[in-house]
């Protein structure tokens, strides 16, 4: 009968265990979901101010080259 009690323990407590860790994974991949969006955000920033320097530098080019 002691040997069944020791079990139940043991299995209750790797059960507790289980949980911890899954509360734990559903943690890092919300954490995970958040820096995807924030790279999203920061490639999104990083392209559209790589288009207007673009702008920025054919407009000199065009003001540069005008005849005056």
């Amino acid at each position: 009968m002691e040997e069944l009690e020791d079990c139940e323990k043991v299995t209750a407590e790797k059960e507790i265990i289980k949980v911890e860790n899954e509360r734990k994974i559903l943690e890092l991949q919300k954490l995970n979901d958040e820096a995807d969006k924030e790279i999203a955000q920061s490639k999104s920033c990083e392209a559209t101010i790589g288009q207007q320097l673009e702008d920025v530098k054919l407009q000199f080019h065009t003001t540069a080259s005008a005849p005056w």
